[in-house]
């Protein structure tokens, strides 16, 4: 399997879950059409990316989802921050 495919699959996965569901030859054109790869990539090596992807999808999956959530978290609070100076000079 190819290095790079595997993230790839990965990233495309936690993008568009709907995607788990193609076969092979259906990743092949998603992952050219959308840009993850310069060129059609062996279906063989797609399937087996895929496969994997797939395997361990929940652990990189709630990673993902605990990082967005982190990151939307320390974004509202610096909005709230921006937006609402005198609270935080009176120790709110």
């Amino acid at each position: 399997m190819s290095a790079r495919l595997l993230p790839a699959v990965h990233d495309l996965y936690s993008k568009h879950p709907e995607y788990r569901l193609l076969e092979p030859w259906g990743l092949q054109h998603v992952l050219w059409s959308l840009g993850y790869a310069e060129d059609r990539e062996d279906e063989a090596e797609i399937a087996a990316a895929a496969e994997e992807a797939r395997q361990d999808w929940p652990e990189w999956w709630r990673e993902r989802r605990q990082e967005e959530s982190e990151r939307r978290s320390d974004d509202l609070k610096e909005a709230w921050r921006r937006h609402h100076p005198s609270e935080r000079e009176e120790g709110r």
